[in-house]
C-alpha cells in the first residue's frame, strides 16, 4: 500500500466500470500501517448497465486507511448497514471517510442509499458528496461521525441529461438523518443544493477548536449545521450541546437567504458557553426575501450562557423565542400577538409596539387591537393602528389601558 496506488479492492475503474454487483458481508479491511498508507482502501466505479440492486455491505470494517472508500455512479439501492470505518488513531485524515461520486452525463442518476448504524471516525468528512448527476434518497439511521469537521457534506451541481452546464435550480432530494450522533469541529451537516431534509433527534457537540484549524472554505464562523440554497428543510428534536470554554464566534444552525421553507421545532439547547447565536437564518447582506419561510417553534433552553438565540438577518422570518422575550407569542403559521399595559392621561396618546432586532415591525400589516380601561367610565378612543403602534385618546384625566394586538 502507498499513495496513489489502488488499495485493497478496486470493483471498476473509469476506463473500465463495474458491470456487476458488490456484495461485502462480514469482513474487515485494515491498512497494515498504522498512519495509513496514502490510498483508499475500496475504489468502485459503476458502469450505467450495473444492475439496479448495486451494493449490499454488511458486517464490514474499513481501518486506518487515510481514505476508506470512494463510491463513483451507484446507481441504484446501496445497503450499508453495522459498518465501521476507522482511520489512524489520533489524527484526523484530510480526505472522507466515505467519498460518494456522481460524474456528468451519468444518464440513469444514482438513488436510494440507506445507511444503517454506521460510525466513521478521524476523517475529515465521514461522508463527502460530489454530485454532478441527479443523486437522490440518501438516509442515514443511527449513524455516528467522531473526530473530523463534519458529517455529511454535500455539494449538488447536477446536469441533467442531455444538457450541457450546470442546471443551478436542481435539488437533490430526500436527506433524511434519523438519531444520529456526532462530534467534531464544525459543520456537522453541510448541504448545499439539496431538498426534503428530515433531521429527527439525534446529539450533536462541537470539539473545540484549540489548534485554530482553518475553517473549510474560509468561512466566517464554524456552524453546527449549514443549508445553502436548501429547500423543506425539518429539524425535529435535535439536541444540541455547546461545551464549556468554546469559542464564542459559533453558531449552531445557518441557513442562508435563498434556502426556504426550513422550520426547527422542539430544538433542545444546552450550551455551557456564550457564543455567535443559536439560529442565524441569513447574512445582513443576503437576507432572505421571502418572508415567514424560516420558523424557529418550542425551542427548549435548557441552558444559554450568552449571545444571540436567533439572528434574523431580514427581520421577516418566524423567530417565536424572540416574541416570548418581548412577553409575546409567535405560532408556527406566523401569527403574532403582545399585550401590555399603560397609564395615560388625558390627551393623545401613542403606544409603540415591540420590534425587531434590525428595527423593523413586527407585523407586515395593520394588526387587529382590543383595548380595556380601569379605574373610569370614558373608554378611552382608539384612533388609528399601524404595523408600529396605535394612537389613543383619553377624555378622563387619566386611565389604566391594557391593550393586546394579534397579526401578521
Amino acid at each position: 500500500m502507498k499513495t496513489g496506488a489502488s488499495g485493497i479492492l478496486t470493483h471498476g475503474i473509469s476506463e473500465h466500470p463495474a458491470e456487476g454487483y458488490l456484495q461485502l458481508q462480514d469482513i474487515g479491511f485494515d491498512d497494515g500501517n498504522i498512519k495509513g498508507s496514502g490510498c483508499t482502501g475500496i475504489s468502485v466505479h459503476f458502469a450505467p448497465g450495473a444492475p439496479q440492486a448495486a451494493m449490499t455491505w454488511q458486517g464490514v470494517a474499513l481501518r486506518k486507511w487515510s481514505q476508506a472508500a470512494t463510491i463513483t455512479n451507484c446507481p441504484r439501492n446501496w445497503h450499508c448497514e453495522n459498518v465501521t470505518v476507522f482511520g489512524p488513531d489520533f489524527a484526523m485524515q484530510d480526505d472522507a471517510g466515505f467519498r460518494i461520486i456522481s460524474e456528468p452525463h451519468f444518464a440513469q442518476g444514482c438513488f436510494t442509499y440507506v445507511f444503517i448504524n454506521v460510525l466513521v471516525a478521524n476523517y475529515s468528512w465521514g461522508w463527502d458528496y460530489s454530485i454532478s448527476a441527479p443523486l437522490e434518497g440518501q438516509r442515514f439511521y443511527s449513524c455516528t461521525c467522531y473526530n473530523g469537521w463534519g458529517m455529511v457534506r454535500s455539494r449538488v451541481h447536477a446536469t441533467p441529461d442531455q444538457q450541457i452546464g450546470i442546471d443551478e435550480t436542481y435539488r437533490s432530494v430526500i436527506w433524511y438523518f434519523m438519531e444520529c450522533d456526532w462530534q467534531g469541529f464544525g459543520y456537522a451537516l453541510d448541504l448545499v443544493h439539496c431538498r426534503n431534509i428530515i433531521v429527527r433527534g439525534g446529539f450533536y457537540i462541537a470539539n473545540r477548536n484549540v489548534d485554530h484549524l482553518p475553517i473549510p472554505e474560509g468561512r466566517v464562523r464554524r456552524r453546527y449545521m449549514s443549508f445553502v440554497d436548501c429547500g423543506d428543510i425539518l429539524l425535529d428534536g435535535v439536541k444540541f450541546d455547546v461545551s464549556t470554554g468554546s469559542e464564542p464566534d459559533l453558531a449552531l444552525i445557518y441557513v442562508d437567504g435563498r434556502s426556504d421553507n426550513f422550520r426547527a421545532r422542539d430544538t433542545n439547547v444546552l450550551s455551557y458557553a456564550p457564543i455567535y447565536c443559536a439560529f442565524e437564518f441569513a447574512d445582513p447582506n443576503h437576507p432572505n426575501p421571502k418572508r415567514n419561510t424560516l420558523s424557529e417553534i418550542d425551542t427548549l433552553w435548557a441552558s444559554w450562557s450568552g449571545g444571540e438565540k436567533v439572528r434574523d438577518a431580514g427581520g421577516n422570518q418566524i423567530t417565536q423565542t424572540t416574541v416570548r422575550e418581548l412577553g409575546g407569542d409567535m405560532t408556527s403559521g406566523g401569527r403574532i400577538s403582545f399585550q401590555g399595559h399603560a397609564t395615560l392621561s388625558r390627551g393623545k396618546s401613542m403606544i409603540a409596539f415591540p420590534r425587531r432586532q434590525n428595527g423593523s415591525s413586527w407585523f407586515s400589516k395593520t394588526p387587529i387591537v382590543f383595548l380595556q380601561a380601569e379605574g373610569t367610565e370614558n373608554v378611552p378612543k382608539l384612533l388609528n393602528v399601524t404595523p408600529d403602534g396605535i394612537s389613543i385618546e383619553v377624555t378622563s384625566t387619566s386611565a389604566e389601558v391594557m391593550w393586546q394586538v394579534t397579526g401578521t
